[in-house]
């Protein structure tokens, strides 16, 4: 993720990553992995307050789908609006945090279409390094 600071507590940024989910449709028992790279932008608010920094953070974007599985004449792929958002601690450049990430599930069946949300918990470690220019 590519990160510009505005000011000493916000920061903006555009960034992508890879995305893989178990998924369970419980109406077609249906289960496979998901996949999908979320291109996104990211807005960050910290409290500058020395070397330890607790900061709140959110994204939105695009989830491109990488597969499509069928199950019987039915099609499912993850991809479409991708949000985000987590709480966490930077150490003297090393992030921490506990986000969760809502992807979208998307169901294409003769004359008929159809969306869920996966919903995913995570615990992130990053290191932040750069310059400035």
């Amino acid at each position: 993720m590519a990160e510009y600071q505005v000011g000493h507590a916000t920061s903006l940024g555009l960034g992508a990553e890879f995305y893989s989910t178990y998924y369970r449709n419980p109406f077609y028992n249906y289960c496979d992995y998901l996949r999908s790279v979320p291109i996104y932008g990211n807005l960050r608010f910290s409290v500058p307050c020395g070397p330890v920094r607790p900061f709140v953070e959110g994204r939105v974007g695009y989830a491109i789908p990488l597969n499509w599985y069928a199950y019987g004449n039915q099609e499912f792929c993850s991809g479409g609006l991708y949000t985000g958002g987590a709480v966490g601690l930077t150490i003297y450049g090393l992030n921490l945090s506990f986000g969760i990430s809502a992807v979208d599930v998307m169901n294409r069946m003769p004359n008929y279409y159809a969306k869920d949300v996966i919903v995913d918990y995570s615990f992130r470690v990053s290191y932040a390094f750069g310059g400035s220019y």
